[in-house]
């Protein structure tokens, strides 16, 4: 095995023993979203309304999956077993490199694992599990493309956690996955329009919402949906976009830390 492909193993091995980043990733939004449920409940369109719901949450949740590997990446490269690793002859860049890799694969099986629960627990009826699935790669990509950038411009883990987790909080609470209907609480324009369009929440839900097949709570009842795939493949390149900018960034940030 090549040296990325150990140290790869190594980082995944690590992340899938880490307690706590399993409990946030998948225990409180399964706790959440299980502790909402009313199998007695009558109303029409029930499993509509548990695909909304559960894909607020996964989603939103998927937000914090490359946080985890942030506190590994800085106690190996930049704190406590810096000048260990600093004598091997592998760049510092593939250690980070194979450490986010592997925190994305733990992130998408995590995010799974809600979905397979919800699924045999729940009357859910996705509208379209495939592009659930699609959108929870991409919340996936632009998180942990963020968090590589922050590795590579903050020196100290302590200031990284701090900025990574209020950012993720923060998008996750505007974009109403932690408090629903907080776009009602907050009665302000620019509130709603952030709410509704601009946070990778808000986008996730925008794709699924026009994948086909979703509904709708409008005037007091759930409407149907209309498929718009452009509307699906204009969200989906937003998320790209904005991953793509940070993926930009960080290889610039690094080009110029090392000159």
């Amino acid at each position: 095995m090549n040296k990325f492909g150990l140290i790869f193993r190594h980082y995944f091995s690590r992340l899938i023993k880490d307690k706590l980043g399993l409990a946030i990733q998948v225990g409180l939004p399964l706790f959440i979203i299980l502790f909402m449920i009313n199998l007695d409940d009558d109303t029409p369109y029930l499993g509509q309304m548990w695909a909304r719901l559960a894909s607020n949450f996964i989603i939103g949740f998927s937000l914090f999956g490359g946080q985890w590997a942030l506190g590994h990446i800085f106690d190996d490269l930049k704190e406590t077993r810096k000048w260990r690793l600093m004598a091997t002859p592998i760049d510092t860049g593939v250690f980070t490199k194979a450490a986010i890799l592997g925190s994305m694969v733990i992130s998408f099986i995590n995010s799974m694992i809600i979905v397979i629960v919800v699924t045999i627990v729940t009357p859910v009826e996705w509208s379209n599990l495939p592009l659930l699935i699609g959108t929870l790669i991409l919340t996936n990509l632009l998180s942990h493309a963020f968090n590589y950038f922050i590795t590579i411009v903050v020196k100290e883990y302590k200031t990284a956690n701090a900025i990574t987790m209020v950012v993720s909080m923060g998008l996750l609470i505007a974009g109403g996955g932690v408090i629903m209907g907080i776009q009602n609480l907050v009665n302000l324009d620019a509130f709603t329009f952030i709410h509704d369009y601009a946070t990778p929440l808000s986008i996730g839900r925008q794709m699924i919402t026009y994948g086909g097949g979703a509904m709708t709570f409008e005037t007091g009842e759930f409407v149907h949906v209309a498929a718009d795939w452009g509307m699906v493949l204009f969200n989906a390149g937003l998320l790209l976009g904005v991953t793509a900018l940070f993926v930009v960034a960080s290889f610039v940030a690094r080009k110029v830390k090392e000159s």
